[in-house]
Order: C-alpha cells, then structure tokens, then sequence
C-alpha cells in the first residue's frame, strides 16, 4: 500500500475507532515517517477533520524541539492524512507502568520540556487542552535519553483523560491556557506518585474530587 504515492506502508502502528497510524518510508528520500489518516466514518463528520488538521498546522506552525514535527498533510480518498516524524522510544505512561515512581530529578527534567513545548504554543494561542502521560513522549537525543516530544496539539478535549482534566473543562466551560498548567502539575504528580493524584474506580467521583 502506497499513500498519496509517496508514502509506502511498512507497517499499522495503531488502527482504531477513528483513524489509523502507519510506519511508512518515502519513496524518493527513503526516510522513515508515520501516516496518520481518518477513517472514511470519521472523515465525514467536519468537526472531527477540522481537529485532525488543527493538530497537524500546529505541530507545523511552531516546530519547536519538543514537539512533535509536522511534515506533510494531503487527503486520500476523500481522507485527510498527515504525516509526523517517526518517533523511537516510549511514552511515558509506559516508563511509570515499568518502573513506577520515576525519579524527582528525571520527572522534573520531563515536566520542564512540556512545560516549555506548551509555552511556546500559548505564546500563539494555541491550547493542547488534552495532555497526559500517554501524549508526552521520550526519545534518545544526543546525550539527553529523556529527550521530550509533546503528542496531540490541537486535539483537545475530544482526546483528553478524565483524570487529567482541569475542573472548568469537566465542567464544560471555556477553557484557556491554565488548563495546560493544571495538567502539567497532574503529570509531574504523576510520575513522582506513580499514579495520578485524582484516580478512583469511576468518572463520577473523579470529577468531583477535581472540583
């Protein structure tokens, strides 16, 4: 399978509800890249395209370090795809599910990377509005192993973890930048933890022990 003629499939990383993720390599220059395109169900309804190519133009608009790069977009049967850089490592969901309680020193090292990542995104006013521990990747950079890459800018509060979520977002109200910060104190809470500090056994008590 050959996506936009370009993009030659190696592999599905991820295939779910709503779109799939592809391993690629570009037919000319032989990089490695991922293809991330809309179900046919999911490219008809235009809110869901519209949040799918917001998280592409951001990725693209702020190239900063620390997040995710944005390389190419385009439609495919009617489907929009975008096309990201191939990230080796883990999320850090992953890391506190292997090893539990991350060290101060490496969970406060991650947090200031996000921190920074969404800084300059706020300085264009763009929310994430949807961060946790599953968008914030680790990569091997240089001397740096816990190099940081923010995942899902733009996606917001369709994407967002219940338990990672600012009380005015539960609440359905406007949300700004501060809701960026609450979930960066959430994912530095939860890595030093080793679970997130609003955790119960429903939706329900989780919202309003947020509140």
């Amino acid at each position: 399978m050959i996506v936009d003629g370009r993009y030659r499939v190696l592999q599905t990383i991820v295939d779910n509800d709503d779109h799939a993720e592809y391993l690629t390599e570009h037919q000319q220059i032989g990089r490695r890249l991922v293809v991330k395109v809309l179900h046919p169900h999911a490219a008809s309804r235009a809110e869901q395209v519209m949040r799918f190519v917001a998280e592409a133009e951001a990725a693209g608009k702020l190239r900063h370090p620390n997040i995710v790069e944005s390389i190419d977009m385009g439609f495919v049967d009617g489907r929009p795809f975008v096309v990201f850089e191939h990230l080796h490592g883990s999320r850090v969901s992953e890391e506190i599910d292997r090893i539990g309680r991350l060290p101060i020193r490496r969970a406060v090292h991650i947090a200031r990377q996000v921190a920074a990542a969404l800084g300059a995104a706020h300085l264009e006013d763009i929310v994430h509005g949807g961060l946790d521990s599953d968008r914030v990747y680790l990569v091997d950079r240089e001397t740096d192993p816990d190099f940081v890459k923010v995942l899902g800018l733009g996606q917001g509060l369709a994407r967002s973890t219940p338990e990672a979520m600012a009380p005015e977002q539960i609440l359905g109200t406007e949300v700004d930048h501060r809701c960026d910060v609450w979930a960066i104190g959430v994912l530095l809470y939860e890595m030093i933890a080793g679970r997130r500090p609003f955790a119960s056994s429903n939706r329900v008590e989780e919202s309003y022990a947020m509140m």
